[in-house]
């Protein structure tokens, strides 16, 4: 079983899957969604809105330019479905790979461990650079 240290080195995935109702803690699959709600509105959410761009391009069908303008939308959709689906039928790998890696970090060297949280503290900090700038893109 993962403990919470895991969260230092998969700090950015673990809060990420946590939006979505997962819990990268889990020790085995069947309690890898910690709330079964909150995915589940999510997956229909994105469920509606794929239905919403169908509708869409079905009635639009002459006016090529607003069709492909939603094309991009619609297929990172089906991407999500599709990254979704492959996450559940892959979930004990991962959880094992995760179990793993924690091994592997305990055994590993004071330094290199150092190494490995600096690293992972540039991308964090990476990655609130990178939401900070696009919630400002969507605010202008």
């Amino acid at each position: 079983m993962t403990d919470k240290k895991s969260a230092k080195f998969l700090s950015i995935q673990q809060r990420n899957l946590a939006v979505l109702g997962f819990d990268l803690n889990a020790a085995q699959r069947q309690y890898l969604v910690e709330k079964p709600l909150k995915l589940l509105f999510v997956l229909s959410c994105n469920f509606y809105w794929t239905y919403g761009l169908m509708n869409f391009a079905i009635y639009n069908i002459e006016n090529f330019d607003e069709i492909t303008g939603s094309l991009s939308v619609f297929n990172q959709d089906i991407l999500l479905f599709f990254k979704m689906f492959i996450f559940f039928t892959k979930a004990n790998k991962y959880l094992n790979l995760i179990k793993s890696m924690n091994k592997l970090a305990d055994k590993g060297k004071l330094g290199k461990k150092k190494c490995y949280l600096f690293a992972n503290k540039t991308l964090k900090l990476q990655q609130r650079i990178r939401s900070t700038m696009n919630g400002c893109q969507k605010i202008v």
